[in-house]
């Protein structure tokens, strides 16, 4: 799916590029992203012994692009800011931005 797709690239950005690679495709996926999930995204990491502490308390949880999560140092970052991040921004449905209390279940997309 869409979060093995996004692994493969940020794991391969990193293997050829380092970090100026993988901030790279962070961000063009952070950009695509915003312009298509209301604003939101639900926090992925690598799920292995490399992940930061701060980013395996984000794992799965969903954030705003305006507010980032709050576990990490400096509090509000996105996936892929930090040095060596390998973490990367899933899109979430309205369904999932309902189930989080996060929209109303009137809201509908366009």
């Amino acid at each position: 799916g869409f979060d093995r797709a996004i692994a493969k690239i940020l794991g391969r950005a990193d293997l050829i590029g380092g970090e100026e690679a993988n901030a790279a495709a962070s961000e063009a996926i952070r950009q695509a992203l915003a312009r298509t999930t209301s604003g939101y995204y639900r926090w992925r990491t690598q799920m292995d012994d490399r992940v930061r502490d701060e980013h395996a308390r984000s794992e799965g949880e969903i954030y705003s692009w305006d507010e980032g999560s709050p576990h990490t140092k400096p509090p509000g970052a996105h996936p892929g800011d930090e040095i060596n991040c390998r973490c990367w921004a899933e899109p979430v449905s309205v369904s999932d931005l309902q189930s989080a209390g996060l929209v109303s279940d009137d809201t509908t997309t366009g």
